[in-house]
């Protein structure tokens, strides 16, 4: 047995590297083969290679060499490939317990040649049986909490983006908690339960290598005391994205750009606009964005106004802060056309008409803007369509993305994308001026390896590249929103995210019982860095749901309706503070009905680091406590008194460091 020890946090790893123990006090995990590399579908384990171990009162260090690829079971010798074909590979990994986490460092493997490779170290920490109780936190969008027993099957595979918006996941049990957190570029998760014949439920970080991605990695293991919950992740998480030194608060950003600051508040905006004139036959209609008929009971008709009744309509409800981005404003239309975007799209108006528009808006409010829906990846056939310039995941293919209104798109590498950023974006402030651009899927899809010859790129390449947008688009606009929630890997550069995401919508809608809980995982994060809005009818969410969750979460309005006015002056300190705490005062269970859309029931509470406190009732009855009284379906914000944020975020994780 290899053992290290630090405080009352201990780590044991049995001779023959098949059990991995990490644990502290009462609560402990165990993982069984904790250390796998998978180049063939079958993942070799330590019984498979040859190991060096070399242990010390500080850590652990294993050399792994002479790999067999046995594809049957111990005693049969077919192995895939044969000894003879089988790449020397040789890595080595190296465990330390540090502040009482696991850390995990992996080397770059030797001889990788034109192989890729997966490596799984202590993945079966977040391995657990089906039937017991236990609750598996994910950063599915806006954060998913999936609770156990189930009987349901599902697999699926994440790589990080908006939908793995952060770089942690956890799994709870009464007896204690435990947290990956893993930053590395060049990683996917495999999420499954219910798909073997024991039923079991698996969260595993696979570490991704080939000769353009091959070097050292590093993973950190926490564990949190018994009845921690989602809140003990996600303050671990801002915690150590705080410690990296880039993170930034709202406050920061618009200190450097004061555009941001007028966004706390502001109803978004993101629909076609005519900047003159509707045309004769074109009428108001449903978003882009909505599922069903009906699914609008909150935005109603927000499509195909002008800029004059956007703004003039806000006005008039008293609202002093509306970001409007311009879907379509492109020269051939929304979603179609890229990477050519000028001259504007002539059945919108024209540029003088754009001017105009911005000039009116201003003279009625400054914390009125219109700006445009932007793209930077997607690209479609056309006068400005290069080949060459287009990603491609497979060597020498362009990477096909999805079909749009434009027709087929392909994606871009970010080399190119950068290329038409620099080219378009100071023409398009020439129109817009000062204010919010949407950048549309720049933030959202995941990180790419592009393989061609020509500009080959890392994922890590591909990100800075992003960025590089990112910051140009600050330069010339002041303020970026962006599609999905906004994502770790770009949080400190922009301010908005549309569309994150509220109900995990994985799960088939015929699972059988209760579907997942969305959970504030982001928001507990970044909720002071990065503002965040959700279209009505999107994800499926409509209705109350969608009043009591935007409440809930603090998400920017959407409409001139009273419900978003409230959330425009009542909660707008709150919009650029932190989520400090969520508390269920009745615990939440959520349903699909049978239109398929999700309904949450049970009560909840957001707490914000301004003293502003919302209550949820997802309940179809009143909730009473004390002399507070909320109707069914409805919220109530107060504000209340306590210690600071800071203080108490602190020692909250000072608490449950000591429990420990």
């Amino acid at each position: 047995m290899y053992s290290l020890n630090q405080g009352k946090t201990f780590l044991h790893l049995t001779e023959d590297l098949n059990l991995l123990e990490f644990g502290s006090g009462n609560v402990c995990f165990r993982a069984q083969a904790p250390f796998q590399l998978d180049w063939t579908g079958i993942p070799v384990t330590p019984d498979n290679m040859n190991r060096q171990v070399t242990a010390t009162e500080n850590e652990i260090h294993i050399d792994f060499s002479n790999l067999r690829f046995a594809a049957r079971f111990p005693g049969n010798s077919y192995c895939r490939p044969a000894p003879e074909y089988t790449p020397d590979f040789r890595f080595s990994v190296t465990l330390a317990l540090q502040d009482e986490d696991l850390i995990v460092r992996i080397s770059p493997v030797e001889n990788i040649g034109s192989c890729s490779l997966k490596l799984l170290v202590a993945g079966n920490f977040f391995t657990a049986s089906t039937q017991a109780r236990g609750s598996l936190v994910l950063p599915v969008d806006f954060g998913t909490r999936i609770d156990f027993p189930r009987i349901d099957v599902y697999s699926a595979v994440f790589q990080p983006s908006a939908a793995w918006s952060l770089p942690v996941h956890g799994f709870f049990r009464e007896n204690g908690g435990i947290g990956l957190w893993c930053e590395e570029p060049d990683r996917d998760y495999a999420v499954s339960f219910n798909t073997d014949v024991s039923g079991t439920v698996s969260a595993t970080c696979r570490l991704l290598y080939d000769a353009e991605c091959n070097t050292s990695r590093e993973m950190r293991f926490m564990l949190f005391h018994p009845g921690s919950d989602f809140r003990a992740l996600a303050r671990r998480c801002r915690q150590l994205r705080q410690a990296s030194g880039r993170f930034r608060t709202l406050a920061e950003k618009a200190a450097e750009h004061p555009e941001v600051g007028r966004l706390p508040g502001t109803v978004f905006w993101k629909h076609n606009i005519y900047l003159a004139e509707r045309p004769e036959g074109v009428e108001k209609t449903y978003s882009l964005y909505v599922a069903r008929p009906g699914w609008n009971e909150n935005e109603g008709l927000p499509n195909n106004w002008t800029a004059a009744e956007i703004f003039e309509t806000a006005h008039a409800a008293g609202f002093d802060r509306v970001t409007a981005c311009s879907t379509g404003w492109n020269h051939d239309g929304y979603d179609a056309g890229y990477p050519a975007r000028l001259p504007v799209n002539p059945e919108r108006g024209t540029e003088q008409d754009f001017k105009n528009a911005v000039d009116a808006a201003h003279r009625l409010s400054a914390g009125y803007t219109l700006s445009v829906h932007d793209n930077y990846i997607d690209a479609y056939e056309g006068n400005e369509y290069h080949e060459e310039e287009m990603l491609q995941i497979i060597r020498g293919v362009p990477h096909t993305a999805s079909v749009w209104q434009g027709g087929q798109a392909h994606f871009m590498c970010s080399e190119s994308g950068l290329k038409y950023a620099r080219r378009d974006l100071p023409r398009i402030a020439e129109l817009t001026g000062r204010g919010c651009i949407y950048l549309d899927v720049n933030a959202a899809v995941p990180l790419f390896r592009c393989r061609s010859a020509k500009h080959p790129l890392t994922r890590r390449q591909d990100e800075e590249n992003r960025r590089e947008i990112f910051r140009i688009a600050k330069q010339y606009f002041g303020a970026v929103a962006v599609e999905g929630c906004g994502t770790d890997h770009f949080a400190d550069i922009i301010d908005i995210g549309a569309y994150g995401g509220l109900h995990f919508s994985g799960l088939s809608p015929r699972t059988p019982g209760a579907a997942a809980v969305p959970v504030p995982l982001w928001q507990m994060v970044y909720h002071d860095s990065v503002m965040n809005y959700f279209g009505e009818g999107y994800s499926p969410v409509h209705g109350s749901e969608y009043r009591l969750y935007q409440a809930l979460y603090t998400l920017l309005p959407t409409a001139f309706d009273e419900h978003s006015k409230r959330i425009s002056t009542e909660l707008r300190s709150a919009c650029s503070a932190p989520m400090v705490d969520f508390e269920e005062l009745i615990p939440r269970t959520v349903f699909r009905r049978d239109d398929g859309s999700f309904r949450t029931h049970g009560v909840a509470c957001s707490v914000f680091g301004d003293g502003t406190e919302v209550i949820a009732n997802f309940n179809e009855t009143e909730f009473i406590c004390g002399g507070l009284r909320i109707p069914p379906r409805e919220y109530h914000i107060r504000k209340i008194t306590g210690i600071p944020e800071t203080e108490k975020q602190l020692s909250k994780q000072e608490t449950e460091r000591t429990a420990l």
